[in-house]
């Protein structure tokens, strides 16, 4: 499957988005909000994700808010 780029927020110039990598492939990309107190892991993948691909995915996405977001709430989701 081939994906627009531009249409997935990259850029000829400035900020790219954040590329996950399944087996050395990008398979999504993911970005980070927060707002007093509250964090939210986005992760938007390019084509769709196997169940246990999807597990893996957000188990490190939790390890990684613990890491990032250390005492806000936090949530993590994935939008196809």
């Amino acid at each position: 499957m081939t994906h627009d780029l531009l249409e997935l927020g990259w850029r000829y110039d400035g900020a790219q988005p954040s590329c996950l990598l399944v087996d050395g492939k990008v398979e999504a990309t993911w970005g980070i909000g927060r707002s007093r107190g509250h964090a939210v892991l986005t992760i938007a993948p390019l084509s769709p994700l196997g169940a246990s691909v999807r597990d893996e995915i957000a188990h490190e996405g939790e390890a990684l808010l613990a890491f990032l977001a250390a005492g806000d709430d936090v949530d993590l989701r994935f939008v196809d």
